[in-house]
């Protein structure tokens, strides 16, 4: 068996696997020694079976409460907390049933069939369960191009295909000291009360994913148009827009106030700029005038 540590934001993850599991590579960019005393610490142990069917179906006989249910997974809650059954497009039956067992600990049975699928971030991961141990502990997942610029993170985020990586990728074109951290997502948390964009280990078909936290200087809802302006965002609708891009567990309510909460505390401290753009670089200019009014004069 294999036995590590990672850390995401400030949640420490110790996970048990079989040799022979092959993981996404970007795991090893969150790998650490140990972890730290201020870590919230959740341990996993991971295995393989040849059919996850017994397993269901000693867990159903419970008559566990569904909490929800979508194409790809099943939520059901149990004495110690959750169960997940996920599912693979096309199969009948999941391909790994996620069991907690106590409250910082998880038992994950895999089918082998499934294990040359492991090596994708967005299977790997949804045997974690993830999202729900950032959110407990005060983080949250936003959908985002997460571009460092000069030390801070200015975060694209919008519907899918709307074309983050792209204005991401002309910032690193048309303006100095700019990189992209992750092109999908980044985890958001609060530190010594500065808000941080912190690298994740889902990258999305980007291909970027960096193990690295900015102070995020503002969060931009990108629209498609044939000419460019930007504007800035208030209120419900900069509330609407941003929360649309989080990760939430709906079927819990008390998760579901949490990120309600940091949301709103994320926008009194952050701007939410709208830019409708193109893909030239007028799209730069016209947001740089709005992040930085004194060196665009």
């Amino acid at each position: 068996m294999i036995k590590k540590w990672y850390r995401f934001g400030k949640t420490a993850m110790y996970i048990q696997r079989p040799d022979n599991m092959i993981i996404p590579e970007n795991m090893s960019k969150f790998e650490i020694s140990e972890p730290s005393v201020e870590d919230k610490k959740v341990y996993y142990e991971i295995e393989f079976v040849d059919d996850t069917k017994p397993v269901c179906e000693k867990i159903i006989a419970n008559e566990p409460k569904v909490l929800a249910k979508r194409i790809n997974f099943i939520v059901m809650e149990t004495p110690a907390g959750e169960c997940r059954f996920l599912y693979l497009i096309g199969w009948s039956l999941p391909f790994a049933v996620a069991l907690q067992t106590a409250e910082d600990k998880w038992k994950v049975f895999i089918d082998t069939k499934s294990a040359g699928e492991l090596h994708w971030d967005t299977v790997f991961i949804s045997v974690l369960s993830l999202e729900k141990h950032i959110i407990s502990w005060g983080g949250m997942i936003l959908h985002t191009a997460f571009l460092c610029h000069k030390g801070e993170a200015i975060l694209f985020s919008g519907p899918s295909e709307v074309g983050k990586s792209t204005q991401a990728g002309l910032w690193e074109k048309y303006t100095e000291d700019s990189r992209t951290v992750n092109g999908d997502r980044c985890l958001l948390r609060k530190e010594n009360g500065v808000w941080y964009a912190c690298g994740w280990p889902i990258c999305g078909s980007s291909g970027i994913c960096n193990n690295e936290k900015y102070p995020v200087k503002a969060i931009v809802m990108l629209r498609q148009a044939k000419e460019n302006r930007c504007e800035r965002l208030l209120g419900a609708k900069a509330f609407g827009e941003v929360f649309a891009q989080l990760t939430v567990n709906n079927w819990n309510p008390d998760f579901k106030r949490t990120v309600i909460d940091n949301t709103e505390s994320l926008l009194n401290e952050i701007e939410v700029y709208e830019l409708y753009c193109d893909i030239s670089e007028n799209a730069v200019k016209s947001l740089e005038e709005k992040l930085y009014p004194q060196s665009s004069v």
